[in-house]
């Protein structure tokens, strides 16, 4: 039997009440800086609070925030490794702060935004028109919601999946669960708890502990784990259901500190991906010994693996970020602004 594997990140909730927060703090013991640059320069030193602003509710999957702010949606310029440039993105209001770029590792386009809020009821999951068994585009139910950034949660209606443990904004959706697959449970106060493996027994410990589950996957693997690094470099991966070793199209979400978040997704199966120079290049996608590398060297104190392949696809600034997509999925993960432009 695995030996249990729980994280109990134990992390304050962000009150209302709070002091506001500096979104993406320079700390050069905690996750890396976002690269300088002119256009976002003050956008760095933005604040994210929750101060005079309601929150979302936290127990229905089918209640969604304020649209986002347009103006609030800004193009720079980002230097990254060597002479590579490329075009970053933001989006920057008074309850959210969130910055995407694009890098090249290993031959691989990553695609990547690194997310403050002010609140846990920000960090949610939806269904296609609130159904489990329902497909669509990540961006159309991402615009349904009202979504600042998406991404592809576990592919709920796909066969293989049909069996896992499922909760959605605190709401039980299936109780049974792939015990060979890892958990993902994201807390009240936002925070992420990962079990290796699956089983009810785990959850209940958790439970006890005063850990309340408001969204729970189960599909993986684990990434990162209490800032460990689970798959190195020449190792084979061994799991059941994302073809660990052959490069794909891939989907990670991983947590930075309290309220800050990396979610990524590599483009793959020979799209043609943006160069720095302008160009595009023709790549298959990553492994996930390359993808586990990538969460660790942000300094992830926890990532998750989430569904990839054909699905694959960020969504950002009212469209698809990400070039992979070629088909829908059930259910996403997104981040809503709690500030309605129009008031």
């Amino acid at each position: 039997m695995k030996r249990l594997l729980i994280t109990l990140l134990i992390i304050p909730a962000l009150l209302l009440t709070a002091p506001p927060v500096t979104a993406f703090p320079e700390d050069a013991d905690a996750s890396p800086a976002i690269p300088d640059a002119p256009a976002a320069a003050e956008e760095k030193e933005a604040t994210v609070s929750a101060e005079g602003l309601n929150p979302l509710p936290m127990d229905d999957y089918r209640a969604y925030g304020p649209a986002p702010d347009e103006s609030c949606f800004r193009k720079g310029r980002h230097i990254y490794s060597g002479a590579d440039t490329f075009d970053d993105w933001s989006y920057i209001d008074r309850s959210i702060a969130v910055y995407v770029w694009r890098e090249w590792r290993d031959d691989c386009c990553f695609n990547v935004a690194r997310i403050r809020i002010a609140d846990p009821s920000q960090l949610r999951t939806a269904l296609e028109r609130d159904n489990i068994k329902l497909n669509n585009y990540v961006s159309e139910i991402a615009k349904a919601k009202n979504a600042v950034i998406a991404c592809g949660g576990e592919f709920l209606a796909h066969p293989r999946n049909k069996s896992s443990y499922c909760v959605r904004m605190g709401v039980t959706l299936r109780d049974k669960g792939i015990r060979a697959h890892d958990a993902l449970i994201i807390d009240r106060n936002g925070d992420f708890h990962i079990t290796n493996g699956f089983s009810a027994e785990k959850l209940e410990e958790l439970e006890e502990s005063g850990i309340e589950a408001v969204n729970v996957f189960n599909f993986g693997p684990v990434l990162v784990l209490d800032g460990e690094q689970q798959y190195h470099r020449g190792e084979k991966a061994h799991y059941t259901n994302t073809s660990p070793n052959s490069p794909n199209p891939r989907t990670a979400i991983g947590q930075l500190g309290p309220l800050e978040y990396l979610m990524v997704v590599t483009d793959g199966r020979e799209v043609q991906s943006p160069l720095p120079d302008g160009g595009t290049r023709q790549h298959l996608g990553c492994t996930i010994v390359t993808l586990t590398e990538f969460m660790a060297s942000y300094h992830c104190i926890q990532a998750y693996n989430l569904d990839g392949g054909n699905s694959t696809a960020m969504y950002f600034d009212g469209g698809t970020f990400s070039t992979s997509v070629r088909r829908g999925v059930t259910d996403i993960i997104y981040f809503a602004t709690l500030a309605d432009p129009g008031n």
